[in-house]
């Protein structure tokens, strides 16, 4: 570390738990207690003094019964901080703008609702956006793609014994690829679907093939992934 200086940080709570994490940009230095979060400016001439209190904790209990303070930090790939603390917490406190200076930053206590109680720490991830691109290029974010028939495609029976049937639900798709892959990724079964039978189904034959997991994959006319679902067979 390069330039060090010193921060006197003062709270009567700072020896039962905390946690600090930078903003995306580097410019802000957040701090928490059990009560309380500061931030403060990296970028200013006096760091000390551009400290800046943020907000307090603000009475919620988890489960109307466990305190949900303030506590560690952990900077998302959406660029916002989320924030916990060791007791069980129902949902996740968050500064939604910690690139902002002040209040500004919005943080939202008790603001993401989980679906389970947690407790104890945050996971810590390593800092993965380095190099030459924006700190929070919404392209860098990976979409989920839709397949277009993907969901009118049923499996059963799943796991499967002597058979499975591959139905295509309300589909007008024709000259579809179906395959059977095993774990290794070896192809052991192809099939072009020409023309749907009148229920729309096509039986595989599965009592060749020793028990495991396969993957089932269906590609359209133009050999575009299509769907592609997982099948153990017993």
């Amino acid at each position: 570390m390069s330039h060090h200086r010193r921060i006197r940080f003062r709270d009567s709570t700072t020896a039962r738990d905390g946690g600090v994490c930078f903003s995306p940009s580097g410019r802000f230095l957040y701090v928490s207690t059990y009560y309380d979060l500061y931030q403060y400016d990296l970028w200013a001439s006096d760091v000390q003094g551009s400290e800046e209190h943020i907000g307090h904790y603000d009475g919620y209990k988890s489960k109307g019964f466990f305190p949900a303070w303030l506590g560690r930090m952990q900077l998302g790939p959406d660029c916002k901080i989320y924030m916990n603390c060791r007791n069980s917490m129902d949902a996740l406190h968050v500064i939604h703008l910690p690139d902002e200076k002040g209040k500004a930053c919005d943080l939202r206590q008790h603001d993401l609702k989980l679906p389970s109680t947690h407790a104890g720490t945050v996971p810590f991830f390593p800092e993965y956006r380095l190099g030459h691109y924006r700190v929070c290029d919404s392209s860098l974010v990976i979409s989920v793609q839709s397949y277009p028939i993907g969901s009118s495609i049923s499996i059963y029976p799943n796991p499967a014994k002597d058979y499975t049937i591959v139905r295509l639900n309300n589909t007008n798709e024709r000259d579809v690829w179906i395959s059977l892959y095993n774990n290794t990724g070896q192809c052991l079964f192809k099939s072009k679907y020409y023309e749907p039978s009148a229920n729309n189904e096509l039986l595989l034959d599965t009592r060749s093939y020793p028990a495991g997991i396969y993957m089932i994959e269906i590609r359209d006319q133009n050999h575009e992934v299509q769907f592609r679902k997982k099948l153990l067979i017993e």
